[in-house]
């Protein structure tokens, strides 16, 4: 169940912004009502959607929603969608968290706390424009910005380093003591005058193998880079191995099925990180076939986190759950 209230047996999952107010979210393994997450307004479930969901009109939901606020109960034909709506509500508040009528509130994750713990393993996956590179630029600036005690070391491995205008914000000097760029263009080879193995061993790997714990690697579309062959096995590595050396890694991929550049992150990662505004039919399948949610259930998925946020960041480590800027579900 979800919950914002602290117990010996909860795990953090994410933290609930309200302005400047940061609240954990946790998971607890059971359900306790005395930690259930209450709201203020119960009117706010009254939408469209869930509407719909019970096939009732305005009128009758208003109904419910005033029985339920004042703890009645209504008689005749209402009654035993009553009851289901109740139950509906309750499930509802112990496995999702929709900020998504809220202006003031969104729920963020980001790295764990320290800056020499494991940063974990995620891949970043969507078309073209659909915002992968925002999206981990964003969570990176997000913790150079915060507290010193937490700021890690970046290093960014990118085909477009020396050109991509969404990396400007990580350039800035007062980012400098953390965050590194390496460009590895097909025209930084060519300049390099090195074979493909020299440029790769010199430019990456002997930077990342003098890396501290707690940096994390951005390897931005590695596919596309001027050494895709060396890059490809080095991830793979890194993936099986970087957890017990503490380095974390991000990986940025343009399909969600991308053959040897993504089987092994499929079993390696805590987060799988999509973008259901585009593939949709891709998002739906993966979450059907690969997390193993009905068809009907996938699409449900898709369709309301499409309206939640740009991105859709699945958790793949247990307890396994989708979230959004606006929506949380367990799953």
């Amino acid at each position: 169940m979800l919950t914002l209230t602290d117990h010996p047996s909860n795990i953090q999952i994410a933290e609930l912004i309200d302005d400047k107010k940061r609240t954990p979210i946790y998971f607890h393994p059971k359900k306790n009502p005395a930690l259930q997450i209450q709201v203020e307004n119960i009117a706010e479930f009254n939408t469209e959607e869930f509407r719909e969901r019970f096939s009732i009109t305005r009128k009758q939901a208003d109904e419910i929603v005033t029985h339920l606020q004042s703890g009645t109960e209504p008689e005749g034909s209402l009654q035993s969608i009553y009851f289901k709506v109740k139950t509906f509500i309750s499930n509802s508040l112990y496995i999702e968290m929709d900020l998504r009528s809220s202006e003031s509130q969104r729920i963020e994750i980001n790295f764990p706390p320290g800056n020499d713990t494991w940063g974990e393993l995620s891949i970043v996956c969507g078309a073209s424009g659909s915002g992968k590179t925002w999206f981990i630029m964003d969570k990176v600036r997000r913790n150079l910005d915060g507290p010193k005690k937490n700021r890690r070391r970046f290093i960014w491995i990118s085909a477009e380093f020396n050109k991509d205008k969404t990396l400007v914000h990580l350039k800035k000097d007062k980012y400098r003591p953390y965050f590194t760029g390496i460009d590895v263009s097909e025209q930084s080879f060519v300049m390099s005058t090195l074979t493909r193995q020299e440029f790769f061993e010199r430019e990456v790997r002997d930077v990342v193998d003098q890396t501290q714990p707690g940096t994390v690697i951005v390897f931005d579309d590695p596919v596309d880079s001027s050494i895709a062959q060396q890059l490809r096995p080095f991830i793979t590595s890194m993936l099986r191995t970087g957890r017990h050396d503490g380095i974390g890694l991000l990986y940025i991929l343009h399909s969600i099925r991308s053959g040897s550049w993504s089987s092994q992150g499929q079993n390696s990662i805590k987060w799988f990180v999509v973008f259901p505004r585009s593939q949709k039919g891709k998002i739906r399948n993966y979450l059907n076939q690969d997390i193993g949610l009905t068809l009907k259930e996938s699409r449900e998925h898709v369709a309301d986190f499409a309206e939640s946020g740009r991105a859709m960041m699945v958790r793949i480590h247990s307890p396994q759950l989708i979230v959004s800027e606006k929506l949380l579900r367990l799953i």
